[in-house]
């Protein structure tokens, strides 16, 4: 301030007088004839530091610390409390005001005896914290560093962290045995027998009645009188008079009985599929249709099983290590026959023609031919006749015979003859209980179809001829070979028809080989395309048609090669996939759960069309257009206005695209001013908005939109789906069964409840 002075009294506010001249304090600045605050705050935005508020004073500035963090700014920076300090494991750092402290993290603590050992885990399952730890009544507690769980223990259910209850398994299904009491325990259930039963063989199973005896004889049916003079009926025996599920269980051929869940059932035996309980219909199964022999064996199928060969010039295991050729390859045909007890048959991997043994012959390893199989030899494991039959060796085959004494069949059992009718055989004959000479002669003719015998000493008698047996008025009657010999007659594969007197042999149609001797195989089928294979079939090399999987041959339906779609439904606007397993997939246009019913995808949503178009969507997919009076592609380059046409709004609904109709001047959706009830839709059409029911409801008589399945029972465990066909009851993936009325849809898997067949 250019003042002269002889003291600071004579200066202005905020000034001194230095060598008779006033000089602003520090701090302040010179404004004309004052001395004026200078706002350091302002002139060094950074003198305080970071985290500090800068306060102006008058001819200075003060420093402070933001909250929440210490310091003497600008000496020393201003920190956070935490920010130098080192927490040990399993604690952090804990700001208060000006101060810091280390506290231990969540299921930790420390040990106020031993703080130098820092933080230790919290036991919450100690008893301390209650019977059960920090858990609920009844719960398990298991403690873990840092933290614990709660779990309601076997038995029980409920919140473990409130309260586990004990489940009462008796009143959720049949959890005993028939007759059986369930009672239930903490924790669990125990199955006990009533009074005055027994355990069969525990109440798990059933518990029967007492009933006392003095031997087995006492008891009904196969019941047995134990120790204690009490009948026990063993398994797999039922009922109060203990009989075998099976006993009046009548299968088809190629079938037996046996129990499954306890329930007798008809069951194909080992190499046969189809249909048990009617007459016939288990047929079958080719196991060379796998091929289930190793490289170049030949494959032959059997009555039940298969039979692996190696053919002439090859040597080997054809089960296991296969066949190795010899030096000279050895192909059969017309012109070049096979040896003895050998015949020719098409290998289908080379389409030429190799020896194998015929039916009835096995090679000789050593010698390599074919040598006749003793079907009657007692080291076989399989007996070739039946009780007390003869069996005699024959070349590629055996016959049966009974005894002299016995009669039956000789391939099922042959019984000692002990009626006077079995014993009294030609050329004698019964007459009332007394067995004497027959005699025929011109006045004594026979009966009908049978011939008069005549031997020496003037003896004659009837007989019947070949092929016929002695009725019991002496007449003569066809016996029926394909019956009483079943199907030892023919060879493998081979249909036998009865004929007065014998029997003839024939391939079915579509087989060939010889029925007699040797097989009937299918015929072979060439082909060079697919074009030429039946549905669903490929052709391969070398040139034959087979069934690839998953596709499958039904054999209820000719061996037709069927598609696993055919037998598992989708739901509406879905289409099965032909894999293994099968799969449902949504139809191209379409999402959703393709089991319960796919809805159209609007692809509108994702602006598909080009600039100016409108976008029309429709089931399966969608269709740009231009506006009226705009041309162009309304799918790639866009519309434009048309050359002379003034751009102008619509005036009538076929101004607009399908989708959308007019309403003042404007095209808009009618959709957008009509609301649809539950289970409905907005759907446009011809420039009009339909309220219409979702995919797998249908409109009731009521106008709402209702399930297909409302009403419809399916089996335990199954689901109903909406069909384009209808609803109908499918088991979940994973799940095998019954899924109708009445079945029950359960997981392959076996266990204590639910046993393996």
């Amino acid at each position: 301030v250019n003042i002269l002075c002889r003291s600071s009294f004579d200066c202005t506010n905020n000034a001194e007088c230095i060598e008779n001249q006033c000089f602003c304090l520090d701090g302040f600045e010179p404004i004309g004839s004052s001395c004026v605050d200078i706002d350091e705050c302002r002139t060094h935005a950074d003198a305080c530091g970071v985290h500090a508020q800068c306060i102006n004073t008058p001819g200075s500035f003060r420093c402070d610390c933001e909250a929440g963090f210490v310091g003497t700014p600008p000496r020393i920076a201003c920190k956070e409390p935490c920010e130098d300090v080192r927490c040990g494991e399993h604690a952090y750092c804990k700001p208060d005001g000006n101060e810091a402290y280390c506290i231990c993290e969540d299921g930790w603590t420390y040990n106020p005896s031993d703080i130098s050992a820092g933080c230790v885990d919290i036991d919450e399952c100690d008893v301390v914290h209650g019977p059960f730890g920090s858990c609920g009544i009844n719960a398990t507690c298991t403690n873990a560093l840092g933290s614990f769980s709660c779990a309601c223990p076997s038995g029980f259910s409920g919140d473990p962290h409130a309260k586990c209850v004990d489940v009462d398994e008796c009143h959720v299904g049949n959890k005993c045995g028939e007759g059986a009491e369930c009672v239930n325990m903490n924790s669990g259930y125990t199955c006990r027998c009533p009074a005055d039963t027994v355990a069969d063989p525990d109440p798990t199973i059933r518990c029967v009645p007492i009933v006392t005896c003095t031997t087995n004889n006492d008891c009904p049916g196969n019941a047995i009188c134990d120790t204690e003079k009490r009948c026990l009926c063993p398994q797999p025996n039922i009922g109060n008079d203990c009989r075998h599920p099976c006993e009046e269980v009548n299968c088809g051929a190629h079938a037996q009985c046996m129990l499954a869940n306890g329930q007798a059932q008809c069951l194909c035996v080992e190499g046969y599929t189809g249909s048990p309980n009617t007459p016939g219909g288990c047929n079958d199964i080719d196991e060379c249709r796998a091929n289930p022999c190793q490289a170049n064996a030949i494959c032959t199928n059997t009555a039940g099983g298969y039979l692996c060969q190696c053919p002439s010039g090859t040597s080997g295991d054809p089960y296991r290590e296969g066949c190795t050729a010899g030096k000279v390859a050895f192909t059969c045909s017309d012109s070049n026959p096979c040896s003895p007890g050998e015949t020719c048959v098409t290998d289908s991997y080379t389409g030429s023609g190799v020896c194998i043994c015929r039916q009835g012959y096995e090679r000789n390893a050593e010698t390599g031919l074919c040598q006749d199989v003793d079907e009657c030899s007692p080291s076989r494991a399989k007996v070739a006749c039946g009780l007390n039959a003869l069996c005699k060796n024959l070349p590629g085959s055996y016959e049966c015979k009974c005894p002299q004494g016995f009669s039956g069949n000789p391939f099922v059992m042959c019984e000692q003859c002990k009626s006077s009718e079995c014993q009294c055989q030609p050329p004698y004959k019964l007459v009332g209980n007394s067995c004497i000479l027959a005699d025929c002669s011109k006045d004594k003719k026979c009966p009908n179809g049978a011939e008069c015998i005549s031997i020496a000493g003037g003896v004659s008698y009837c007989a019947c001829p070949k092929g016929y047996k002695t009725g019991p008025d002496g007449s003569c009657i066809d016996v029926n070979e394909c019956v009483e010999r079943d199907s030892q007659v023919c060879a493998f594969g081979a249909e036998c028809i009865n004929i007065p007197g014998g029997f003839s042999c024939a391939c079915p149609e579509g087989y060939n080989g010889d029925p007699y001797h040797g097989l009937c195989a299918p015929a072979q089928r060439k082909c060079a395309a697919d074009k030429e294979c039946g549905t669903n079939e490929k052709c391969v090399q070398p040139g034959e048609c087979i069934c690839p999987p998953p596709f499958f041959l039904d054999p209820y339906d000719n061996n037709k090669c069927k598609s696993p779609c055919e037998r598992f439904p989708c739901g509406i606007n879905a289409k099965c996939t032909p894999t293994d397993p099968p799969q449902c997939m949504c139809e191209p246009g379409f999402k959703g759960d393709p089991l319960m019913g796919c809805t159209d995808e609007d692809e509108c949503a994702h602006l598909p069309c080009a600039y100016g178009a409108y976008c029309v969507n429709k089931k399966g997919g969608y269709q740009c257009v231009c506006p009226k009076g705009f041309t162009g592609d309304p799918y790639k380059s866009g519309c434009i206005l048309e050359t002379g046409v003034p751009k102008s709004k619509c005036t009538t609904n076929e101004d607009c695209a399908s989708n959308l109709a007019c309403v003042e001047g404007t095209c808009v959706s009618p959709c957008a001013s009509l609301l649809c009830g539950p289970n409905a839709f907005c759907e446009t059409e011809n420039h009009a908005g339909w309220c219409r029911c979702r995919v797998g409801f249908s409109k009731d008589p009521n106008g709402d939109c209702v399930s297909q399945c409302k009403d419809i029972i399916c089996g335990e465990g199954a689901l109903c789906i909406p069909t384009s066909e209808g609803p109908t009851c499918k088991c979940p993936q994973g799940y095998f069964g019954n899924p109708f009325p009445g079945g029950a849809c359960s997981t392959d898997q076996c266990s204590g409840s639910r046993p393996c067949a």
